[in-house]
């Protein structure tokens, strides 16, 4: 048995630039778009995001006030579990105890 020889020599290939039919054309302008799109898309949803700035005062804790009473008293339209959490990632509080006479910064709704 013998083996095949590559016919071209090392060196001598020629190098064409690659030949689109309509088809091929159409293909890479359609993804070209479909990536504009999506661009443009996720640059509207950043947008987005950046304005949905949340308003925030201070309150100051009462005698006998708790977080779940000042979240209610915020926003008692929300679920002050949700309110909580906000405050407390606002606040860097790592338990729900507030001392009376702590300032608390606190989502506007």
């Amino acid at each position: 048995m013998t083996t095949a020889s590559p016919s071209l020599e090392r060196g001598t290939a020629t190098y064409q630039p690659i030949r689109l039919t309509q088809r091929g054309r159409t293909v890479v302008a359609l993804l070209a778009m479909i990536a504009g799109v999506l661009t443009f898309l996720a640059i509207g949803a950043l947008t987005a995001q950046a304005q949905s700035v949340t308003q925030m005062t201070t309150v100051v804790v009462h005698s006998g006030e708790s977080l779940w009473d000042i979240a209610v008293a915020i926003s008692p339209e929300s679920d002050p579990r949700s309110t909580i959490y906000d405050i407390q990632q606002i606040n860097g509080l790592t338990t729900s105890e507030v001392l009376e006479g702590q300032e608390l910064i606190v989502p506007v709704s």
